[in-house]
C-alpha cells in the first residue's frame, strides 16, 4: 500500500506540467539574495578555516624547527593562500551587476552559476596540486622530527589525505549540480 502511494506520488510529480510555473521578479530577486548570502557565508567560513590552519601550521613549524617541516609548512600555507585567492577571484571576476528587470536577473543568476561551475570543475586540479605536496611534506616531516607526537601527525596526515581525496567527487557533484541549474534556467528562459 505504502509503495503504491509513493509510486503514484512519484508518477504525478514526474508528469506534472511546468508550463504554469512563473517566478515573479521579487521572488527571483529573493532567491538570488539567499544564494548570494549562502555563498558569502561559505567563503567567510573557508577563509576563517584557512587562516586558523595557517596559524597552527606556522606555530608548529616555529616551535620545533626542522628544515623539511619548515619547507612543508611554507608550501602548505602558500597553497592555502592560493586557494583563498582563487575563491576570492571566483567571486570578483566578471561579476555582473543585478538589475531590476527579470531578464537581467536571470543573466546575473546564470553568470553566478557559471562562475561556480568553472570553480568546481576546471580549477580543482591546480588547487589540489598546490595543496597536496606541502601538506604531505609538513605532516611526514613533523612525524619524523617529533617521534613522541608521530601518532597525532599521522592522524592529521590521514585527515588531510581523506579531505584531498574527498574533494574530488564533492567538486564533481557540485559542478554537476550547477550544470543542471544552468540548463534549467535555459529551459525557463526558452518557455
Amino acid at each position: 500500500m505504502e509503495g503504491e502511494l509513493q509510486t503514484d506520488v512519484v508518477e504525478l510529480w514526474q508528469h506534472q506540467a511546468t508550463d504554469g510555473f512563473r517566478m515573479t521578479t521579487d521572488q527571483f530577486r529573493r532567491r538570488l539574495e539567499v544564494m548570494e548570502r549562502q555563498l558569502r557565508r561559505k567563503r567567510y567560513d573557508l577563509f576563517a578555516a584557512f587562516a586558523l590552519s595557517s596559524i597552527a601550521v606556522i606555530a608548529i613549524a616555529a616551535i620545533a624547527p626542522n628544515t623539511l617541516q619548515s619547507i612543508g609548512a611554507a608550501l602548505l600555507v602558500l597553497g592555502l593562500a592560493f586557494v583563498s585567492y582563487q575563491v576570492h577571484q571566483a567571486r570578483v571576476r566578471n561579476a555582473p551587476s543585478a538589475k531590476l528587470d527579470s531578464a537581467a536577473s536571470i543573466e546575473f543568476h546564470r553568470a553566478t552559476l557559471e562562475r561556480q561551475l568553472e570553480f568546481h570543475s576546471a580549477g580543482l586540479w591546480p588547487r589540489l596540486l598546490v595543496l597536496t605536496p606541502g601538506g604531505l611534506l609538513f605532516f611526514l616531516s613533523f612525524a619524523a622530527a617529533q617521534p613522541k607526537l608521530a601518532f597525532f601527525a599521522y592522524l592529521q596526515l590521514a585527515t588531510f589525505t581523506v579531505a584531498i581525496i574527498a574533494s574530488i567527487p564533492l567538486n564533481r557533484r557540485m559542478a554537476e549540480r550547477y550544470r543542471r541549474e544552468i540548463e534549467e534556467l535555459g529551459r525557463l528562459q526558452s518557455d
